[in-house]
């Protein structure tokens, strides 16, 4: 299980329950927001998203700042 509040992630469950969860989340996100912006922007923003999430808290904040 994966829940999310106020930015906080709790994460419960092994491995596979997990990569469960977060692809259903991928998968729910891509239909519903391509269905208003398309495959294509839709698919860049998830690769942004995924991008994003590799980074460094450095790296964060230096984006953040721009």
């Amino acid at each position: 299980m994966i829940k999310t509040e106020n930015g906080s992630v709790q994460m419960m469950g092994n491995l596979a329950e997990i990569m469960t969860d977060m692809t259903l989340v991928i998968k729910a996100f891509r239909s519903g927001i391509s269905k208003k912006y398309g495959e294509k922007v839709t698919d860049d923003f998830l690769r942004k998203c995924i991008k994003t999430g590799f980074m460094s808290d450095e790296e964060l904040e230096k984006g953040a700042k721009r």
